[in-house]
């Protein structure tokens, strides 16, 4: 920065009465001046960091002289420092109107103008530069910052005119086509920017990167056989190049070259220069563009192969097999992503849902408690704990598990409402239909029209054989409101059954069993009916088709065994 004088006075103060150079030092000050003197103590209190000293100072400086440039300056820089920025703008801005041409004191003004996002002030500010004599590379940072000052304003056009400027003067160069190209894109006006992309592959057809750039560009805006094109050409300049290998698969595929787009992924997908997320973010990409699951596993698999402890890919390759089908190998990567990572709560609420799902209740008991453990006001674990010990006959840890989980249920919820039915089912399993029937009821206050609570309810009654009539009342409610499921039909059907309404349950059992008709339960309730309706050969064959179905209780295994009906 300049310390001295502002050039007019400088030459002044150097002139003798008789018009002798007299000594001065090397800020400009004649030796004994008193200004001086108070100037340099205002330096001194400023590099020590005692600003409010120097502002003194400096202050006393141009009151002897108050064209004093360094005073200005040096008072701007003060008040910078105290952040106060509007005395900072207002003495840089009273330097700079008494010498536009003292560079640290345009530096200074137009740091605070950007400072203050007043852009079009220094916007005026560098046009005023630019009109006064420069070097070449002053000029050019000049334009580059009048360039960022309109692209700040929004005005990209005028942002890349300065480049066209600068070309004008110094010629084409790579760097002012970039940034062209780029304020184009980002003022959303492709045309230009393609044009721009074109001219540069033109003039370096060997830059496979800029190929790749014009490659980008047709593909974002539907050319997708001139990308197609461009990105061969790209591959022809830099061959096995994965970005482009990647880009050009997805683009076969866009064109309907199904087979030669995914055999192109394929590699893609094995190459170790694409990142696991961008190979991963293409698949899902392709995924919600309609490419099938049939196409997709075997990209999976290579995946898969490559990255076999990457959390968020074996995340996303359980879904896959999910759509597929497959929940032996559904289950697998979900466990593979837990392992790779064990503190990703959406890792674990996934394999729980996996293993709720599978029936591996074993493994659901162990991973929920732990869980239940870790997340103690996660009243979702609670949930899944206890329908894991339910299931492995272990009534009083799983009643333990809700009753710990509904302590932390703030609100009524279907997640509170799913723990009490599940509390009630316990209860009924246990031989306790009283205090069953109490949650019961208790909920029909909370949730009166719940269509699962209804037909909970209902079966439970028609299990018993209590008040079949309010029993098939709900189950009435339950298949208008939702006409369609089997099981909602199956407790209509064994309320009939109950009720002793054989012909009119076994018509209602046909339409579940239509709907599903490896449920074993309704098989089991359509062979009941069909021995009531004196049809023992046939309900002997519904009852087996239940037991291959899954169903393992030794009521059924009597029934089948003596060919008999058993109620318990």
């Amino acid at each position: 920065m300049l310390w001295a004088l502002s050039p007019p006075e400088a030459a002044a103060q150097r002139k003798g009465k008789k018009g002798n150079t007299e000594k001065v030092d090397e800020a400009g000050f004649l030796s004994g001046n008193p200004l001086r003197e108070t100037f340099f103590e205002g330096m001194k209190a400023y590099a020590t960091f005692q600003y409010d000293q120097a502002v003194v100072a400096f202050e006393k400086c141009l009151k002897m002289d108050p064209r004093l440039v360094a005073g200005y300056l040096m008072l701007s820089n003060c008040y910078r420092e105290m952040n106060d920025r509007t005395r900072a703008l207002a003495y840089a801005q009273n330097g700079y109107r008494i010498d536009p041409g003292n560079l640290d004191m345009y530096q200074c003004y137009y740091d605070l103008l950007m400072r203050a996002r007043n852009y079009t002030q220094a916007a005026e500010l560098i046009n005023v530069r630019l009109g006064q004599p420069l070097s070449d590379r002053d000029a050019i940072r000049l334009r580059k910052d009048l360039a960022k000052l309109y692209e700040y304003q929004g005005n990209y056009e005028l942002a890349a005119g300065e480049f066209d400027k600068l070309e004008a003067q110094f010629g084409y160069t790579s760097t002012y086509a970039k940034e062209r190209l780029r304020l184009y894109e980002q003022g959303g006006n492709q045309e230009k920017a393609l044009l721009e992309a074109k001219k540069l592959a033109d003039n370096y057809p060997n830059n496979y990167r800029y190929v790749k750039v014009l490659a980008r560009m047709y593909g974002e805006m539907g050319e997708h056989g001139a990308s197609k094109a461009a990105y061969q050409r790209v591959l022809l300049l830099k061959s096995n190049h994965g970005p482009a290998l990647l880009a050009l698969g997805q683009v076969m595929i866009r064109l309907g070259e199904i087979p030669a787009g995914v055999e192109t992924l394929a590699v893609a997908m094995a190459h170790p220069g694409i990142a696991a997320t961008e190979k991963l973010e293409t698949l899902k990409e392709l995924q919600i563009n309609g490419l099938t699951v049939d196409v997709l596993t075997p990209l999976a698999t290579i995946l898969a192969q490559t990255y076999s402890t990457d959390g968020e890919v074996n995340a996303w390759l359980a879904t896959i097999y999910w759509a597929a089908g497959d929940e032996t190998l559904w289950v697998s990567y979900l466990e593979r992503a837990r392992e790779a990572d064990p503190s990703n709560f959406q890792y674990l609420t996934d394999l729980l849902q996996a293993y709720s799902k599978t029936k591996e209740y074993k493994k659901l008991r162990d991973l929920s408690a732990g869980a239940a453990e870790l997340y103690p006001t996660q009243t979702r674990f609670y949930a899944y704990a206890a329908e894991a010990f339910t299931a492995l006959g272990d009534y009083e840890n799983a009643l333990m598990m809700l009753e710990t989980g509904l302590v932390y249920v703030v609100t009524q919820t279907s997640e509170e409402l799913g723990m009490k039915l599940l509390q009630a089912d316990i209860y009924d399993r246990m031989g306790q239909g009283d205090k069953a029937r109490d949650i019961y009821e208790w909920l029909l206050t909370k949730h009166e029209g719940h269509l699962t609570l209804l037909n909970n309810y209902a079966y439970f009654l028609a299990n018993r054989g209590q008040d079949l009539d309010k029993a098939l009342g709900m189950a009435i409610r339950v298949i208008k409101l939702h006409p369609g499921d089997p099981s909602y039909m199956d407790t209509y059907a064994w309320v009939l059954f109950k009720k002793g309404a054989y012909t009119e349950s076994a018509q209602w059992l046909t339409k579940a069993l239509d709907l599903d008709g490896d449920n074993p339960d309704i098989l089991e309730h359509y062979g009941d009916c069909l021995y009531f309706m004196g049809d023992t050969l046939q309900a002997v064959a519904y009852w087996q088709k239940a037991q291959d179905a899954g169903a393992t209780h030794e009521r059924l295994n009597r029934k089948i065994r003596e060919k008999k009906y058993h109620a318990q």
